[in-house]
């Protein structure tokens, strides 16, 4: 609080001897639009943000024809971003934009970027795009041509975004001629690579991919260019490839000592390993990230895949430690009704993995039960509801509850689709009727 009272005095000090500057009593001089404007840039410096505000408030009516308004807007504008009013600053330099001159596309650049960390991606892909094409000779066109293609993406408008960043014609291509080295331009490909993918086009990345490949590209983006190649690979099924991408990741990550994106290598190594049915070499990796180091996303992922591994292998018991472990750890998490589902399939299929004529495991029905009943009445709105219906339904059977059992049963069939789980639900029915 100390140091930032002295900048401020500093600050206002500076503006004071700056517009006094050739005058005989310094103290009763008045400030001068460039004192006014060196000392917002002073405070701007030392991250005085709020103080910008209050030394350059209207700039415009106090030096009315200054040529430093459009400066003293822009960086009233940009104080106002960082403080976290964006609406603010995009107002104020709409409001400011007639006088911004030679400064147009600085103004327009700044409103885009406004209305982006605002969250309103619809006015600042506008905003952008007026950069281009109402000063297509600026040198922001490069940088507003990336932050239209990432606004579009933001909105999954994933076609427009490849229109803006891979049409040779147009003005992020254009803009790059000669500046195809700048870190901008990789970010461009890379977000095209990521529109790509999304959109299915997965022929399309490859010269992408290459042209990126050629370039001298920091840590940070060899990595996201990486990590998009593998995934690339496991979309098209070359698994190879994949996991020889997915083992360059985690090598890449651990160099970096990053925790978040060795946790995402480890879980594509995973994924690869998975459908190449190197199941083993798949719970290792899936094993790696339940370490507590790793982030929480990632945790909670490698929970649910070790368990549904085991589950495969019909290891019940240690399926249901893990589910019980997350549930644990994450009570509130959004996958806790697949958590009950698969807790009360593991105890029922406990109760159900006996001899014929065995007595049936009433303390195993009994949790079966509490799973999936808990899951009906807690998530009604759950996709696994007509499942955990079915299941209620078999413990009810194994209680000689018929009539409950049936009503549940009926229930199940209004919504199950055809499947495995439809299949058995009419037939316990049939079988039910018979018995009723």
């Amino acid at each position: 609080m100390t140091f930032n009272w002295i900048k401020w005095c500093s600050a206002l000090l500076l503006a004071g001897l700056l517009s006094a500057v050739g005058q005989d009593k310094p103290t009763e001089a008045a400030p001068t639009d460039q004192g006014v404007l060196n000392a917002a840039k002073k405070a701007f410096d030392d991250g005085l943000y709020e103080m910008v505000d209050e030394l350059v408030e209207g700039f415009s009516n106090r030096f009315p024809g200054s040529k430093l308004i459009p400066a003293a807007v822009l960086l009233d504008g940009q104080s106002l971003i960082r403080t976290g009013k964006q609406k603010e600053a995009a107002q104020l330099l709409i409001k400011e934009l007639k006088q911004a001159g030679a400064s147009k596309a600085e103004f327009l650049y700044w409103i885009g970027e406004a209305y982006f960390q605002a969250g309103d991606f619809s006015n600042a892909q506008k905003a952008f795009g007026r950069v281009l094409t109402e000063t297509p000779n600026s040198t922001l066109v490069l940088a507003a041509g990336y932050r239209q293609a990432e606004s579009l993406a933001r909105d999954s408008k994933h076609e427009m975004v490849i229109k803006v960043l891979n049409d040779p014609k147009g003005s992020f291509r254009r803009a790059a001629n000669g500046r195809k080295g700048e870190e901008l331009y990789a970010l461009g490909l890379l977000l095209l690579g990521e529109s790509l993918f999304s959109s299915g086009q997965y022929d399309e990345w490859v010269p992408v991919r290459d042209e990126l490949s050629k370039m001298k590209l920091s840590p940070d983006l060899y990595w996201r260019w990486e990590h998009l190649n593998c995934r690339n690979h496991l979309a098209e099924e070359r698994f190879s490839d994949a996991r020889d991408s997915a083992s360059n990741l985690v090598r890449l990550a651990e160099s970096a000592k990053d925790a978040g994106r060795l946790a995402m290598s480890v879980a594509l190594l995973g994924e690869t390993q998975l459908q190449m049915g190197q199941v083993a070499e798949a719970a290792k990796s899936f094993e790696r990230n339940l370490a507590a180091e790793v982030p929480e996303r990632e945790r909670k992922s490698a929970l649910l895949k070790t368990a549904e591994l085991v589950m495969n292998a019909s290891q019940f018991k240690a399926a249901i430690l893990k589910l019980e472990q997350f549930a644990k750890e994450f009570p509130k998490d959004d996958s806790m009704d697949f958590v009950h589902l698969k807790l009360g399939q593991l105890f029922l299929a406990k109760t159900l993995d006996v001899g014929a004529g065995s007595k049936v495991d009433e303390a195993n029905t009994e949790r079966a039960f509490k799973e999936f009943n808990h899951l009906i009445n807690s998530y009604p709105k759950s996709p696994h509801l007509s499942v955990a219906l079915l299941g209620r339904a078999q413990c009810l059977e194994l209680k000689e509850m018929i009539e409950e059992s049936l009503s549940d049963l009926q229930a199940a069939l209004k919504s199950l689709k055809p499947s495995e789980e439809q299949a058995t639900a009419r037939f316990k029915m049939g079988d039910l009727l018979v018995r009723k």
